[in-house]
């Protein structure tokens, strides 16, 4: 069975390779879509027992994942033919070990895959400015250039930006372009040093990033990066423990030594690196996965290994890739977020653009009561049973040091937070949220321990057992970690946001760059300032935000695997499930928000009608 899958696949890929899909009609391409979709149905991702099942399983799935190349006619696309023609042979002679062998070095070639991570964040001229660049978008035909899986969703999206004024367009590319450059003068980076950036775009916002790239042009080079679409999510989770089969210390070992050698060849590249712009999409379906039909069986130690590899490579990418760099990220809805998707996209644009000055006033209101404040106390309503006291960081000189960062849109849009790296010795209490999705994964009646500062305990009710309900919490919060420490915490001012999400009914569907600003919300991992500690941080108001440490990220002087995790993770209380915040020290309480409404003189404009 495995053989002809192989062939038929290789045959399949070298047709693809070899057509010109610029000449093909609509038809086509979808027809050509539809052909590869069918290798999915493959009875070989059903069978999993025997080791040789699952060699074949992680073989097809493994191959499945080069579509893209050969539809984009990247130049690794004769290295990737090689491979399938080694198997082929291999699977012809029936030598089984062989075939082991084959794909174990294919997914531990690590010059090609380090090589491969280099080119994606310097090489402006890669196939996918080709499409931006060259494509007729006006069409839906480009949008199978890319080898991604395309829906009803992309198609709409094209047509919404077909139906836009090309003063609208530029209106939103000048929108996130001003926020990447506040980002960067808040961040106190010479913009003028800088050559390029990266542009980071979902599947069908072409116009968008070919604007963007315009208006840049004469400033900076643009790297195009673009946002896939998976064919079967399932799938996709099933093989989520794949790199059991081929994960040692020897690997991470030398992949971390090969990643570091080429950083280092490139450094004076990476030096000239201005920072990433993410636009992003939210409203998609959600994906609401099934337990059971993992190909591999999760080893724990395996596990513990592959997240120490993470936070080691998260480490290395933040130390010469990110220094010294800014970013921006601002999001929009796609069609399947509803019938109101336009509707929802002009407020969308409306909740991207509000007044910064207006919020920056409001926000300094609510940090001067909270840089008096020893502690801070959260608790819920309607059914939450949030009840947290977070501990904050001394102030030496309250003149010219502040604890909060008085956020507006910049590096993070839209408008609406402030936010500090809390003591972990002192912040103690529980964490609830009835539902909320964290990068895309459902959590219902999500608990969290807090003790110090650290997760203790942690549980859902997303399945029937305790037991799943603690290794989902465990593979999607805690990313294998044993604990994690409350990196930030935050209170969202953005009601707006909170009441477009009322009034379309979409707050589970919010990106958390909105939902985190409709409520105080609790990040868990590195603090906000991670590996960039030592940089001076100022509010518009001149002072010095001194809050970006924690115990844990202080052991960066000693050793810096133990002070970071490469993660950072959002959870946000919505202010129906919120009953108070109250900054406290000694005796004094100054409530900040009561039954979830603000009630701190100076922040009474942000009760907008709706809440």
């Amino acid at each position: 069975m495995i053989t002809n899958f192989i062939k038929e696949v290789t045959k399949f890929y070298q047709e693809v390779y070899e057509t010109d899909l610029a000449h093909l009609s609509l038809v086509e391409l979808q027809r050509l879509q539809a052909r590869f979709q069918c290798f999915y149905a493959s009875p070989i991702f059903t069978q999993k027992t025997s080791e040789e099942e699952k060699l074949h399983n992680l073989l097809a799935y493994t191959v499945l994942n080069l579509y893209h190349h050969f539809c984009l006619k990247d130049k690794d696309c004769p290295y990737f033919f090689n491979f399938l023609n080694d198997a082929d042979s291999c699977l012809e002679s029936g030598a089984s070990s062989s075939l082991h062998d084959i794909l174990f070095q294919f997914l531990t070639d690590i010059p090609f895959n380090v090589s491969a991570i280099i080119e994606r964040t310097t090489v402006v001229d890669n196939p996918i400015s080709q499409v931006v660049f060259h494509a007729d978008l006006d069409t839906y035909n480009y949008l199978y250039y890319y080898g991604e899986n395309i829906t009803k969703n992309q198609m709409q999206i094209v047509d919404y930006f077909n139906s836009i004024s090309e003063e609208k367009l530029t209106s939103m590319a000048n929108c996130t372009i001003d926020c990447f450059l506040r980002g960067m003068k808040h961040a106190n980076i010479e913009a003028s040093s800088k050559e390029y950036v990266m542009l980071f775009y979902p599947i069908g916002f072409e116009k968008l990033a070919r604007k963007i790239c315009m208006l840049l042009e004469g400033k900076w080079k643009v790297v195009l990066r673009l946002y896939g679409n998976k064919f079967d999510k399932q799938l996709s989770y099933n093989h989520r423990y794949d790199y059991q089969f081929y994960l040692s210390q020897n690997y991470t070992d030398s992949y971390l030594a090969c990643f570091k050698k080429l950083l280092m060849e490139h450094q004076q590249t990476y030096e000239k690196y201005a920072g990433a712009i993410y636009i992003e999409s939210f409203g998609e379906n959600r994906f609401i996965p099934k337990n059971g039909d993992e190909v591999f069986e999760k080893d724990k130690e395996l596990a513990t290994l592959n997240s120490w590899f993470d936070t080691e490579y998260a480490i290395l990418y933040e130390e010469y890739i990110r220094k010294n760099t800014s970013f921006t990220i601002i999001s929009y809805p796609c069609p399947e977020i509803g019938k109101d998707f336009e509707s929802i996209f002009d407020d969308t644009i409306f909740l991207n653009t509000l007044d910064n000055d207006k919020y920056e006033a409001i926000h300094q209101s609510i940090i001067d009561v909270l840089d008096t404040a020893k502690y801070v106390h959260i608790t819920g309503k309607n059914g939450n049973k949030t009840n947290l006291t977070v501990a904050l960081a001394s102030l030496e000189d309250s003149k010219t040091q502040t604890l909060f960062e008085n956020c507006c849109a910049d590096v993070n849009v839209p408008v609406g937070e402030v936010f500090t790296s809390p003591k972990l010795n002192g912040t103690n209490g529980t964490l609830h949220v009835s539902e909320i999705y964290l990068d895309g994964w459902k959590f219902t009646d999500l608990f969290l321990q807090i003790k110090d500062g650290m997760i203790t305990e942690y549980s859902c009710k997303n399945f029937p057992t305790d037991k799943e309900n603690r290794e989902y919490v465990n593979e999607h919060l805690l990313f294998d970690n044993k604990t994690l420490p409350m990196g930030e915490f935050a209170i969202g001012t953005n009601t707006y946001a909170y009441v477009m999400g009322n009034k379309y009914h979409i707050n589970d569907k919010l990106d958390i760059l909105i939902a985190e600003k409709t409520g105080p919300h609790f990040a868990f991992g590195d603090t906000c300032y991670s590996m960039d500690e030592e940089t001076k941080v100022y509010n518009p108001d001149g002072k010095e935000i001194i809050a970006k440490d924690n115990e844990i990220s202080l052991q960066r002087t000693v050793d810096s695997s133990k002070a970071y995790f490469g993660v950072h993770t959002d959870v946000t209380i919505p202010y129906y499930e919120l009953g108070d915040i109250v900054a406290i020290n000694g005796d004094v309480r100054i409530p900040i928000i009561q039954n979830g409404k603000f009630v701190l003189p100076g922040t009474e404009e942000l009760n907008v009608e709706g809440m």
